[in-house]
């Protein structure tokens, strides 16, 4: 698949993700594991400026 995949579950929290998604955040592997909260990855997007 060429598109970045990401599925959150109803508390906002990742549960799985494909590594197309890995890549276009450029994070350490281990900000996107499963459990973290979207607005954990929103904040730590934000601060290495890897989101807009």
């Amino acid at each position: 698949m060429e598109q970045g995949l990401a599925v959150f579950g109803s508390d906002q929290r990742l549960v799985l993700r494909n590594d197309r998604f890995d890549k276009l955040l450029s994070l350490p592997p281990d900000a996107l594991v499963p459990g973290v909260s979207y607005a954990e990855i929103l904040r730590q997007g934000v601060s290495e400026d890897s989101v807009p």
